[in-house]
């Protein structure tokens, strides 16, 4: 074996490969290397443990979302003065949180029209999705709504009509001009009026228009949006897929790769918690809800 090269020339009894090249990125992205028995699965480990400190210093793409922090958002919540906020404006600033593009247009819609939003929702956790779901119909899971990615808000819709002395059609007509786009294209009072998301101004919104084009509501535009920025990462490798629950404290064997009974019984773990058909295996939706769950914020000012 090579190590400064990292490249192993080791045959494979059974597929009859007797050469493999990689790299550290390769390997730990495409770690389909032929593995047709016990014995070729005791040998890949054994090359693991062999393998130079700087080969483990590669990071697998995790989900890392990119947000900021809106200040002074008025919310709905308080019923006492808190950290010198009125009694029902308070909203706490671990939910103020926005893709950036996202915090500039909310705040440009305050600058542009001098007045504020009030807002019941903004940033919202996978746990708090999944509490969400577990408690009324119709809410998204988590993984799965604009707000687990700082694309969407809800606004406390009759206080902003008053506010900003708009029918409901005119708020919205306001809100697209600064990229704010309604969950419901038809201006009505109903279900979801108060959910807005984020496409922006001009050309930048055109793709997620065109992704709900066809449909009364603009859901698939924002499902556009989610897949463009993090599609890559709700598809982890299974050493990727180990590494994720091992840091959810549901995995505790060796990071090699191999989708064996212990990573069968912590995909299952996680499949009870967060409420998702249980039969180990780790298809599309548990993937795309792992990533998320196990996501890690980069906060910028």
């Amino acid at each position: 074996m090579d190590s400064e090269a990292n490249v192993l020339d080791l045959p494979c009894s059974i597929c009859g490969k007797t050469t493999w090249f990689f790299n550290p990125k390769y390997f730990h992205s495409n770690p389909g290397v032929p593995l047709c028995s016990k014995e070729c699965k005791a040998e890949r480990k054994r090359i693991l443990r062999l393998m130079p400190p700087s080969f483990w210093d590669y990071t697998s793409p995790m989900l890392t979302m990119i947000l900021k922090r809106v200040p002074g958002v008025l919310g709905i919540y308080g019923l006492r003065p808190i950290g010198g906020v009125p009694a029902g404006d308070y909203f706490p600033s671990s939910a103020a949180l926005l893709q950036p593009d996202a915090a500039a247009g909310f705040l440009a819609v305050e600058a542009g029209t001098g007045k504020k939003l009030r807002v019941s929702d903004i940033f919202r956790s996978p746990e708090a999705s999944l509490a969400a779901m577990q408690k009324k119909t119709g809410v998204q899971p988590p993984g799965y709504s604009g707000h687990n990615f700082g694309f969407s808000i809800d606004v406390a819709l009759d206080a902003c009509l008053a506010s900003f002395a708009m029918t409901k059609q005119a708020f919205d007509e306001m809100m697209m001009s600064y990229g704010w786009y309604c969950h419901r294209k038809d201006h009505a009072r109903g279900s979801e009026d108060w959910h807005y998301n984020f496409f922006g101004v001009g050309d930048v919104a055109a793709p997620w228009l065109a992704a709900c084009a066809s449909s009364v509501v603009r859901s698939a535009g924002v499902e556009a949006r989610m897949l463009a920025l993090y599609g890559e990462s709700f598809k982890p490798t299974t050493i990727e897929l180990q590494t994720l629950l091992t840091k959810l404290k549901m995995y505790g064997g060796d990071i090699d790769g191999m989708f064996g009974p212990r990573s069968q019984q912590a995909v299952l773990a996680f499949e009870r918690a967060w409420m998702l058909p249980m039969d180990g295996q780790p298809d599309a939706k548990m993937m795309r809800t792992l990533a998320t769950v196990a996501s890690e914020q980069q906060i910028i000012p």
